[in-house]
């Protein structure tokens, strides 16, 4: 149980940017209006989620895993509301402009939360468990991937892709608030930081 409640918070980050990512990635050829445009706000969002996985190790090693979560997940939750304001109408270079904007911020927090939150939950959990922490993160990346594509999927097909992007920023920024109230238990063993 003590190991559950360690995992908790860095899972639920976790698992809503993955979602995140695993809409973004399906999705985004479908709201952007060209070819171009699409490779444009995919190139966005890999190349930022590579440079912030490889900064957040840095981040990480100086100042601890807990202090980015919140911030990252901020960013993400923006991005996101940046790409459901143009979803559905983006056929100006100012509307793609935002959108590949979005892409680039989900990107940042989707590859220093993946850094950050693996981080986090081998601090949490302590070091004999680091085969289950192993585990259980990369089933909830894989998990909050395909949830991600498919409920977004099911709201886009129901609403629109405004809407499905608009309900991931809501639920990102959720999980960025319990981090930054720190209402998840987040720390697990040790104390919490200043």
């Amino acid at each position: 149980a003590a190991l559950w409640r360690a995992l908790f918070g860095p899972v639920a980050a976790l698992v809503v940017i993955t979602a995140s990512g695993g809409a973004i990635l399906t999705f985004t050829p479908r709201i952007l209006a060209s070819p171009a445009s699409g490779f444009l706000g995919l190139l966005a969002f890999t190349g930022a989620a590579a440079a912030s996985r490889w900064g957040a190790g840095g981040i990480a090693d100086r100042f601890g895993p807990t202090r980015g979560i919140a911030p990252l997940l901020f960013t993400g939750a923006l991005g996101l509301a940046a790409i459901a304001l143009r979803a559905d109408g983006n056929d100006g270079a100012a509307s793609q402009g935002l959108i590949i904007s979005g892409l680039f911020l989900a990107g940042v927090a989707y590859g220093g939360l993946q850094n950050l939150t693996l981080a986090q939950s081998f601090t949490a959990a302590g070091e004999s468990a680091r085969s289950t922490v192993s585990v259980v993160w990369n089933l909830s990346f894989d998990a909050g991937t395909g949830l991600g594509a498919f409920a977004a999927g099911a709201v886009a097909t129901a609403t629109s892709y405004s809407v499905a992007f608009g309900v991931l920023a809501l639920a990102v920024a959720i999980v960025g608030g319990c981090w930054a109230g720190r209402r998840i238990r987040i720390w697990g063993r040790g104390s919490c930081p200043p």
